[in-house]
């Protein structure tokens, strides 16, 4: 992608040693997956063949122990043991997750074999940290060792504080709300992916609540998104916001994001803002509006909240209905 001003952008300028380093990743053997010369998964094209239940279209936001109820804490969450992303997916009954760590240390080979038995993986490639380009090649890095690795995850791809940037389009100059790699980035990650010799799906996070007209191009060269409403109050407007959200991104793939703590209140999420988010998810599945569920998030599962066992249960009633 060019500049305004013509010149070759710097995310060109590495994709021929990018897409080098993807095809040196992808010539691992197949029977090296998980490194122990089996495979669990019969072909990542297949994973994309979802079973017709809202079970096996459901996942989980996926946090390593202490992220939230660390040192800081500042979310007020109660303490509790630790419990590890599959443990807690498992409680749940909840077959995909999406790995989020915000720490670019490489995972050893005992992590990346826990998730053997998890039906579907997505990995984090931008969040918090600015490196990007180290969580996007660690992502890479793990695809061929990990063959139900299906998704990379852009959580809060969006900044907050809506600025925004100019591209040149067929249809001219438009606006672009700002994010955390930049929409020329993006739009390199997006041609990366399609080059890929399996398929892999772009997933983008959005706050609903936040959402702008000018977020529609990044949202396009998204495969998925994951739609959610960041403060528990604003919950009350969750219809109204998702048809707002429908006008920018009409039959875009979307899994709608189910909290089960107020982070934006840092306190627990009322139980008629859970009731009723979950209502509207199944009311929305039912009627194809979205494809599936996030849930949010594996640290919570251990802490005795009355959100996640109303969670729990509800998945335990209406996992296995078909549409």
């Amino acid at each position: 992608m060019k500049d305004m001003q013509g010149r070759g952008s710097k995310e060109d300028c590495g994709m021929l040693s990018r897409r080098r380093f993807i095809g040196g990743a992808f010539a691992v053997s197949a029977h090296l997956a998980f490194g122990d010369g089996t495979a669990t998964v019969a072909g990542a094209a297949d994973l994309f063949r979802y079973e017709n239940t809202l079970r096996d279209h459901c996942w989980m936001w996926g946090h390593d122990p202490g992220v939230y109820d660390g040192r800081n804490n500042r979310n007020n969450l109660p303490l509790s043991p630790k419990v590890s992303i599959p443990d807690a997916i498992k409680y749940m009954g909840i077959p995909n997750v999406s790995v989020i760590r915000w720490k670019i240390a490489e995972p050893d080979s005992d992590y990346v074999r826990s998730y053997r038995d998890v039906k579907r993986v997505s990995w984090v490639v931008c969040g918090r940290l600015k490196d990007y380009e180290s969580l996007h090649d660690q992502a890479f890095r793990l695809m061929p060792a990990m063959p139900n690795l299906v998704g990379l995850d852009l959580d809060d791809y969006f900044k907050s504080a809506r600025k925004f940037e100019t591209i040149e389009t067929d249809k001219g100059v438009v606006k672009v709300t700002n994010s955390r790699i930049g929409h020329a980035a993006l739009t390199a990650l997006r041609k990366e992916i399609d080059a890929l010799p399996r398929k892999i799906e772009l997933r983008m996070t959005i706050y609903g609540d936040k959402l702008r007209p000018e977020d529609a191009p990044g949202i396009a060269l998204a495969d998925t998104v994951l739609y959610w409403t960041w403060n528990g109050t604003n919950l009350a407007e969750l219809r109204k916001q998702f048809a707002k959200y429908r006008a920018i991104a009409p039959g875009k793939r979307t899994l709608l994001g189910i909290y089960m703590w107020d982070f934006g209140a840092h306190a627990p999420l009322d139980m008629q803002h859970m009731k009723n988010q979950l209502d509207i998810a199944l009311e929305f599945y039912r009627s194809g509006e979205i494809d599936g569920l996030v849930f949010h998030c594996t640290p919570l599962v251990n802490k005795g909240l009355e959100t996640v066992e109303y969670a729990r249960n509800w998945l335990a009633k209406h996992g296995e209905e078909r549409r």
